[in-house]
């Protein structure tokens, strides 16, 4: 019977959330004992952008769709708190999850008010750059969520410094790798006719993607970027095919380029299983992208940071992954024709299972009675002070 089953509300509102938890989604569908209710913020209007998503990764229909749009964070903000509320009166949840950093993390406010527990997929990653508008709204999560998942240990040691409970904290490994391993043989198979359609050969042109706030805020820094991109690529001989978002589309066609853009294949945006194909065939790829730092490191793929900052520093021990957003072409040639050291690892394809093992048993514990942690301290002196009394 439903009504036996635990009530899990998960809130995701981009593209990245979609991906990182397709397999859990699918998995938390077929659980015997949860009740899956799904939010989708509305973040994504364009089908480009979002619903090519739905149908390829066979995610389920939401149980709730929000209009949590708006021109500015605040706006967006405000808008997908009141909205969720409503969302969590009618669902009823015993809790809700998150996944990620972005602005959908915070309609965690709604759940905390209304005293329900909250989850969190993603916890513990840091760039330490508060400028950024993902790594406010991380820290915001992690100190109001009754649960962390980590994709790393020392994420799980970051939080304990940062004052978190550790019987909050659980090490999952990445959701991207469950991803991967679910979808791999597909993204091979559909490599022959993408790299076809875009008149490239394998392992002989680069992918590029940008479209975080900082840049895409900055035109100037934007097209400084590109412009860097496209020198090396003239003087390597190698095309780009180059995603362009709506936000970049923008920019490209503004006055701030000056740029040679005769390297570039532009594109629209992809589905997950044509980009990681084409991921995989590159022979380099330029992104700020953080999941795109992973997926191409996991397909040994040469990467590209352009950024100053970043939250998965463990990227790096692959050891074909370089940060950089000014020294573009001396970055890109220190790592290109270069293999993932052998050894690199973010995690064993069993994220999905070990987040949802843990979740029902806090569920099936009344969850924030489960393992409750005091500090022996504070036991010591509530002990003498019990027996006083």
């Amino acid at each position: 019977m439903i009504d036996n089953k635990h009530k899990v509300m998960t809130v995701f509102g981009i593209r990245p959330d979609f991906i990182r938890a397709s397999v859990l989604l699918k998995k938390m569908i077929r659980h015997p004992k949860i009740d899956l209710q799904f939010v989708y913020t509305g973040q994504h209007y364009d089908d480009k952008l979002m619903g090519v998503f739905f149908r390829e990764l066979n995610i389920p229909p939401p149980t709730f769709i929000l209009d949590a749009t708006g021109e500015t964070h605040a706006q967006q903000h405000a808008k997908l708190i009141v909205q969720l509320e409503e969302a969590i009166k009618m669902g009823k949840p015993d809790v809700c999850l998150f996944l990620g950093d972005a602005n959908a993390v915070i309609g965690c406010i709604t759940p905390l008010k209304m005293g329900i527990p909250i989850a969190h997929v993603e916890a513990g990653m840091r760039s330490y750059d508060w400028s950024m508008p993902e790594e406010r709204n991380r820290v915001i999560i992690d100190r109001v969520s009754d649960v962390l998942y980590c994709y790393q240990e020392s994420y799980k040691y970051r939080l304990i410094q940062e004052g978190i409970n550790p019987t909050k904290i659980v090490v999952t490994g990445n959701t991207i790798v469950d991803v991967i391993e679910e979808n791999e043989q597909n993204i091979t198979n559909r490599m022959p006719e993408v790299l076809q359609r875009f008149g490239v050969k394998y392992k002989q042109f680069s992918v590029m993607t940008l479209h975080r706030d900082q840049t895409m805020n900055c035109p100037g820094l934007a097209m400084e970027i590109i412009r860097d991109v496209s020198r090396w690529s003239l003087r390597n001989l190698m095309p780009i095919v180059l995603i362009v978002m709506p936000r970049l589309k923008k920019i490209i066609d503004s006055k701030y380029n000056n740029v040679d853009m005769s390297p570039f294949i532009q594109t629209e945006p992809l589905g997950m299983l044509d980009f990681m194909a084409l991921e995989k065939a590159a022979a380099i790829e330029f992104t700020d992208s953080g999941t795109n730092q992973e997926t191409s490191t996991l397909f040994g793929t040469p990467c590209v940071v352009l950024r100053h900052c970043t939250e998965r520093p463990e990227t790096f021990d692959s050891g074909i992954c370089v940060m950089e957003n000014y020294e573009i072409e001396d970055a890109a040639n220190s790592i290109i024709g270069k293999k993932a050291n052998p050894w690199y690892s973010l995690g064993d394809g069993f994220a999905a299972d070990i987040i949802i093992d843990d979740l029902v048993g806090r569920l099936d514990k009344g969850f924030r009675n489960t393992n409750p942690y005091i500090d022996p301290f504070i036991q010591k002196h509530y002990s003498t002070y019990s027996s006083e009394r």
